[in-house]
């Protein structure tokens, strides 16, 4: 079933040769399905950390063509009868501009070695069959089994994906405590629904919101929108608390904090500091010093649980989500 490399890059293959992809990505298919029969698993991470077929795509484009300038260069000064000193200079330095190109490339495709190992050291695949066969199993497999698992791990119940195109407003971005424009508000001013944009594995950064690749949550209303949007930052903070700071029932925490007030809060560390003109506490510092008085007297927490730096840390969390929290209702 070995095939030429030459035949493999023609953009259009014949049955034949898509007979061959075909058996490559069910091979691909079958090495990465884990028990209990996903890829989207331990094995497949690297396509989630940065390893990405178009990189590697263009590095076979990048060798293939420094390797055929190279061969241009090798015919044209290979007649040294021909040659002058100066062009024998000249031939040198294109040769190792062209080889340290060449190299590069090589040195990054080498590592579909270690991504494919066991694919490649059974089937002996070239490099551009492996590419194009990388490419359909990530369209056909991964990412459909990617999107489904976002969906189905998504603290926001409803999660769609791909939003077809409509009359929708321009984009309002809000930050998350996960981020910083992890949301997107649009309005479909044809039925009036508001539509939460999430941002989660595609960065919009690079490429801007793409409809079709949009995970997306519609609402009625827009208080309603904004209202789980609440709950969802909300519960972010006490998952953070909870696994970072090891603050179990931090929802209590929470609500102690919102029933005190920031503000409130606030306004109770101004007098102090209009007491005592010399102190140097800053807010985050006296925030964590109400917290982590609270864990002691209400959680039964030894004095000093978190220490200034960690009760810090904790209160500046605190102020980061009442931002977040009146970015959302203020909009």
């Amino acid at each position: 079933m070995k095939m030429k490399f030459t035949e493999i890059l023609k953009e259009n293959l014949n049955p034949r040769q898509e007979r061959y992809i075909d058996f490559i990505v069910n091979a691909m298919k079958e090495h990465f399905t884990d028990e209990n029969g996903s890829v989207i698993n331990n094995r497949t991470v690297f396509m989630e950390s940065g390893s990405r077929v178009g990189e590697y795509k263009l590095r076979a484009d990048i060798y293939n063509e420094a390797n055929r300038k190279l061969i241009d260069l090798h015919t044209n000064y290979s007649n040294l009868s021909a040659l002058s000193p100066k062009d024998l200079k000249e031939y040198r330095s294109k040769e190792y501009e062209l080889n340290k190109t060449l190299t590069g490339a090589l040195t990054y495709l080498t590592h579909l070695d270690d991504i494919f190992k066991d694919i490649v050291e059974n089937y002996n695949i070239p490099v551009n069959a492996l590419l194009i066969a990388w490419e359909k199993f990530e369209k056909e497999v991964y990412r459909p089994q990617q999107i489904e698992d976002i969906k189905s791990k998504s603290k926001f119940g409803g999660l769609q994906y791909g939003l077809p195109e409509g009359n929708y407003s321009k984009e309002k971005y809000l930050d998350s405590m996960y981020g910083k424009d992890r949301y997107a508000v649009i309005k479909d001013e044809d039925n009036g629904d508001y539509i939460l944009g999430i941002n989660k594995k595609w960065d919009w950064f690079q490429k801007g919101l793409q409809l079709n690749e949009l995970f997306y949550k519609r609402f009625q209303t827009l208080r309603d929108l904004k209202d789980e949007l609440y709950t969802i930052e909300t519960d972010n903070l006490e998952q953070e608390l909870e696994e970072v700071y090891d603050i179990y029932n931090a929802d209590q925490l929470i609500e102690f904090i919102e029933m005190s007030g920031l503000s409130e809060i606030e306004d109770a560390w101004q007098e102090e500091r209009e007491e005592d003109p010399d102190s140097t506490i800053t807010f985050e510092q006296y925030l964590g010093e109400e917290i982590d008085e609270y864990l002691m007297r209400e959680q039964g927490m030894g004095a000093q649980y978190l220490g200034r730096s960690g009760g810090t840390r904790v209160a500046s969390e605190f102020i980061k989500l009442e931002k977040i929290l009146n970015d959302i209702y203020e909009f």
